[in-house]
């Protein structure tokens, strides 16, 4: 090292990096890590329109406050996701000691398109309604449950949750997928491709705890699905 390097190093002290800010961590944040798990960078970049496709569609049905009562009452699933026509299960925490629940799914007009009252549910907190709950391609809607408690004299209900319904074409194309598709793996890439988030924690269910993937997977589409929230409750309290 010269004399001269010497002396401008002390004279400037020593030298701070600075890393400039991700202006575009709304998505690639997300899905920073799913190249690790097999998705392409295609897929990536699909995944990535298709979330904010979803927090914009479904900020109009955000609720940007939660009263007391749904604070002790979750509505899980479908939540800020993707669904396709036929929605075969709800799922919602189980409040103790609760008699029954009461459910309901509006379109995004507000209209009840589905009541289901007096429903009993195991720990799981799933309701299977005995057909498959058909729902308009391309629409929006969100559901909420409340829950009956000592004899109906305390009544617990939830905060809605929306979620957006594939279009015709967009189911045809996740069914062919599908059935091209070998692995687990392959086909929960697919899933966050079109945002089914809820279809895509499901398959990833289906695999051991000691699958290497199984936890990667998991916070990847739990990010998805925060991701959809935070961005639909601020365009909602921005609009």
């Amino acid at each position: 090292m010269t004399r001269e390097l010497v002396l401008l190093i002390l004279t400037l002290g020593p030298v701070r990096w600075s890393i400039p800010p991700d202006d575009n961590v709304n998505n690639t944040g997300t899905f920073k890590e799913a190249h690790k798990v097999g998705m392409t960078a295609p897929e990536i970049s699909d995944a990535d329109k298709q979330l904010e496709s979803l927090a914009t569609v479904l900020a109009p049905l955000s609720e940007t406050e939660e009263s007391e009562t749904a604070a002790q009452l979750k509505a899980k699933s479908p939540r800020f996701t993707a669904v396709e026509p036929e929605l075969d299960s709800v799922t919602w925490e189980t409040v103790p000691q609760a008699e029954s629940y009461d459910l309901v799914i509006v379109d995004q007009d507000g209209s009840a398109v589905v009541r289901a009252n007096g429903i009993q549910l195991g720990e799981d907190g799933t309701y299977t309604p005995p057909q498959p709950i058909k729902l308009k391609p391309g629409k929006n809607y969100r559901w909420k449950v409340t829950a009956r408690v000592d004899g109906g004299t305390q009544v617990l209900t939830s905060a809605y949750a929306p979620f957006h319904v594939l279009t015709e074409a967009q189911a045809e194309s996740v069914k062919k997928a599908m059935v091209d598709a070998v692995t687990v793996r392959r086909k929960v890439a697919i899933a966050l491709r079109y945002g089914l988030y809820q279809r895509a924690q499901r398959l990833v269910q289906t695999l051991s705890n000691s699958e290497a993937d199984r936890i990667p997977l998991m916070d990847i589409i739990g990010r998805a699905r925060e991701r959809v929230e935070q961005r639909a409750k601020i365009l909602r309290r921005d609009s």
